[in-house]
């Protein structure tokens, strides 16, 4: 589980920076969040949300499981306060483009045009950890090889 105080099937986003979260960059994102969160509802319902750190490109958001869906309003409350982070933090992380994984205990992003090259230079192989943010409840492991990734067919079948 990623979220240790969140039921397992409570939704997670994870979201991908290129540049760095500097100690001052995740206070702001963690201050800002503390405020978004105290009027986060879905369907009326103040939500318990959370929020992690993957050393520093990875930014990870849960939101505590209900029972029934997310409002939409809800999702794109939270779409709007990660927009205001990117323009307020000059960061991306709605860049889907971003491809994370972790190299000799870092996180390296990539874009996903790069990826045919970093797979045949060797940079990139199956046990290569990489770092899943197509997941979306708590339950779903966030770092697995590439090799069982979404996009291990297109990589690594023959």
């Amino acid at each position: 589980m990623i979220f240790d105080s969140l039921h397992h099937k409570s939704r997670v986003w994870v979201y991908i920076s290129s540049k760095p979260l500097t100690s001052y960059t995740k206070n702001k994102i963690t201050c800002s969040f503390n405020d978004f969160k105290s009027s986060w509802k879905s369907h009326g319902e103040q939500l318990e949300g959370n929020l992690k750190f993957l050393k520093e490109k990875i930014l990870i958001l849960g939101v505590q499981y209900l029972g029934s869906p997310m409002c939409g309003r809800s999702v794109d409350a939270h779409l709007r306060w990660i927009n205001e982070i990117n323009n307020d933090l000059d960061l991306d992380f709605l860049n889907r483009n971003n491809v994370a994984f972790s190299l000799k205990g870092n996180i390296t992003i990539y874009h996903f045009n790069e990826l045919d090259k970093l797979v045949k230079n060797g940079t990139l192989n199956e046990s290569t950890t990489y770092i899943n943010s197509f997941i979306t409840t708590n339950s779903e492991k966030i770092q697995l090889p590439f090799g069982e990734s979404p996009f291990a067919e297109k990589y690594f079948s023959e």
